[in-house]
Formats: C-alpha cells, sequence, structure tokens
C-alpha cells in the first residue's frame, strides 16, 4: 500500500497511469472534492441548467478518472488547472445537450428527402 498523504497530486496521477491503483484513484478524488463542489455551484445557478449541483459534482468526477488519461506531467502544469479545464468541457457540452433538448421536437431527419 503507498502512502499517499506526502505525494502531490501530480505524483499521484503519474501513479495512477502507471498502476490503476483504484486506492490512488480515490485519494485524487477525494483531494478534489472540494473544487468539484466549487465548480458545481458556479454552473449550478445558470437559470437555462436543468441539472442540479450534485449531479455536476458526479461528472466532475467521471471527468476525473478520463482526465487523468490525457494529463502529461511534463507540460508542467497542475494537474487541477488540466482538470478544471476538462470538467468545464464536460459541463459546457452537458448544458449544450439540455438547451438542444429544449429547442428541437427530438426528432431527427436523416438523409436529404422529405
Amino acid at each position: 500500500m503507498i502512502d499517499t498523504s506526502k505525494l502531490t497530486t501530480e505524483e499521484l496521477v503519474k501513479i495512477y497511469q502507471n498502476t490503476e491503483d483504484e486506492a490512488v484513484l480515490e485519494e485524487i478524488i477525494t483531494r478534489n472534492m472540494g473544487l468539484y463542489h466549487v465548480w458545481a455551484m458556479e454552473w449550478d445557478g445558470l437559470r437555462q441548467f436543468t441539472i442540479d449541483a450534485d449531479d455536476l459534482v458526479s461528472e466532475a468526477m467521471i471527468e476525473t478518472w478520463r482526465a487523468i488519461s490525457g494529463f502529461d506531467c511534463s507540460k508542467g502544469f497542475k494537474f487541477t488547472t488540466y482538470l478544471k479545464k476538462c470538467v468545464d468541457q464536460r459541463f459546457i457540452r452537458i448544458y449544450d445537450h439540455c438547451n438542444r433538448k429544449k429547442r428541437g421536437s427530438g426528432i431527427i431527419m436523416l438523409g436529404g428527402g422529405a
């Protein structure tokens, strides 16, 4: 078992990328839980957003797992900076999807014929 308390988040990400140790992933998610709530509250304030803050926190946690795969420590960024960008992109996709459902009839016409 790895003592994660003295490691940076970037070091934990690197370890997870190499080992896929679930305990390390859990530690990364736990360390960022406060940020997930802050980010979710930023988006929850939008009137047209039909997803509540708890669901956004869950989406941020899912995105963390994805962000770990794409994170490159050699670029010199903090993991949380990269994660914020990934989470914002995910929230934008959710927001766009919610608005698309409201605007359209839900019927997609394929082909050019009438």
